[in-house]
């Protein structure tokens, strides 16, 4: 490459350096700021919506509530992500972590076979007790109740699912704690319950506008009646009296059959199994198996109530046991309905089946345990 060539280059690379330093300086004269031009506007800063999420904040439900809604036999399947670290059975042996048997209402750190955490041993100290609203701080987040635990669980956050694991942990004792009362709970919902009146109050007028039309109707009815009474002649008294005897004989006969034996006239043993699901986490259902947190349910119908004598009742079924009380089809769909109402004390955490055809499908299926099924009532 000769000298002449060299220079056409050079000088092409020095133009276009050029050029784009010129470019610049325009650019910059062109689109300055303005400084001192007069008052500007500020503009508002942007709202990341946590006012609004502050004044919208649902106040949390209360334990005692979410306890009365609970179910022991949803908080049997979510023992499972405890039981890789602790024992749930009367007895058993440390692991990771301490049994569970038997935790709600005791001392906490009283394991004496367990090393705890310094502040858990602490709480001992100061004679913290294992309540339900302390179990319910210690789930739901462990590392926060008790900074320096052991305890790897990250915690459970759902509310309910909670209220559900205690529940099951309350079946897990010969002597169940009772949930705390709901009194409270009923006192908060009170507000809500006068803001509903002023509907009912708007509804009055409504009622009083149907009044004419029922006015009306009894018109009708008078008018009517005199039809009725110069149709009355044709039956004789002497002839009315006997039916109505009859009728008086039938009654009470109809009134002690209908309740069990119409409940259980629609009730389906297959359909029964499905209900008895949740009979399970508590109770074995086959013959020869052992009693779980409640005692064996084979052979159950027509059986002697606390005739298990491989299971410690609560006084009030002992002493329906000692009182000749069997479990009847009645008994059985009464204590179905609400356990602790049936038998004040009893240890069944269950807190009891509304559902008219679910007991009848659930009782049909207890029938069906045993070699000699109890007869249904006629």
């Amino acid at each position: 490459m000769n000298s002449f060539e060299f220079n056409k280059i050079l000088g092409a690379v020095l133009g276009a350096v050029i050029l784009v330093m010129g470019v610049g300086f325009i650019a910059d004269a062109l689109y300055a700021p303005i400084e001192g031009d007069g008052p500007g506007y500020t503009l508002p800063e942007a709202d990341d919506g946590s006012a609004a999420v502050a004044e919208v904040e649902v106040a949390a439900v209360p334990l005692a509530q979410l306890l009365a809604a609970s179910s022991a036999s949803n908080g049997s399947r979510l023992i499972r992500s405890c039981a890789a670290c602790h024992s749930v059975d009367p007895g058993g042996p440390n692991k990771s972590g301490p049994p569970l048997y038997d935790i709600v209402g005791a001392s906490i750190g009283a394991n004496a076979t367990f090393a705890y955490s310094e502040v858990l041993t602490q709480m001992n100290q100061d004679g913290g007790i294992w309540t339900y609203a302390a179990l319910n701080s210690f789930i739901e987040a462990p590392k926060a109740f008790s900074p320096g635990t052991k305890m790897t669980y990250p915690g459970m956050r759902k509310e309910q699912d909670r209220a559900d694991l205690l529940a099951y942990l309350q079946s897990l004792s010969e002597t169940p704690v009772d949930f705390p009362a709901v009194e409270a709970a009923m006192e908060e919902t009170a507000p809500a319950a006068e803001e509903a009146a002023p509907a009912t109050e708007e509804a009055a007028p409504v009622v009083e506008e149907a009044a004419p039309a029922a006015e009306e109707t009894s018109a009708v009815v008078e008018e009517v009646a005199p039809v009725t009474e110069e149709a009355t002649p044709v039956a004789a008294a002497e002839d009315v009296a006997p039916a109505a005897a009859v009728q008086e004989e039938v009654a009470p006969a109809a009134n002690e059959m209908s309740a069990i034996a119409m409940l259980l006239a629609g009730g389906d043993a297959t359909k029964g199994v499905r209900v008895a699901r949740s009979c399970a986490a508590c109770h074995s259902l086959e013959q020869g198996q052992g009693n779980k947190a409640g005692p064996v349910l084979y052979d159950i119908i027509g059986a002697q109530v606390g005739a298990n004598a491989t299971y410690r009742y609560s006084d009030t079924l002992l002493a329906m046991g000692e009182a000749g009380d069997v479990w009847s089809f009645e008994n059985m769909n009464a204590f179905l309905i609400n356990p602790r109402e049936y038998a004040p004390g009893t240890k069944m955490a269950y807190r009891g089946m509304s559902k008219d055809e679910d007991r009848a499908n659930l009782l049909a299926y207890l029938r069906t345990l045993s070699e000699n099924p109890v007869d249904l009532p006629q």
